[in-house]
């Protein structure tokens, strides 16, 4: 179960809440063609190259970049890291716009991690 099923199930969020969460959360979050030009690892010619040929077929904007020549496996590999550790998290979205407090979310995280915990099978 993720986070914002959670919350609603819960009661505390509608499923409209979180489907404006996770769009906010979405449009938030840095998209790899952006950090590979930032990086300058891509100009923005490959970076539509890419693009075109992920719109054909559905495939991930990393895979086909490596494939294309434009990313190495370990420029991806970086970029990939970089992009998940400035992700923003779904709750820190709830928060900015104000569906919970920043109080509220800790409470929540720590019931959610420990129902998690419980339920999920022994490794």
């Amino acid at each position: 179960m993720r986070f914002g099923e959670y919350l609603m199930s819960k009661g505390i969020l509608s499923q409209q809440d979180v489907d404006t969460i996770a769009d906010a959360q979405i449009k938030t979050n840095v998209w790899l063609g952006t950090l590979a030009y930032l990086y300058s690892y891509m100009d923005f010619y490959q970076i539509g190259q890419v693009l075109e040929a992920q719109a054909r077929s559905g495939r991930r904007f990393g895979e086909l970049a490596v494939e294309l020549g434009f990313l190495t496996q370990a420029q991806l590999d970086e970029l990939l890291d970089l992009q998940k550790r400035k992700r923003v998290k779904f709750g820190e979205v709830a928060v900015a716009l104000k569906y919970l407090t920043s109080a509220q979310l800790r409470e929540l995280l720590q019931e959610f991690h420990a129902q998690q915990n419980q339920t999920s099978p022994a490794e």
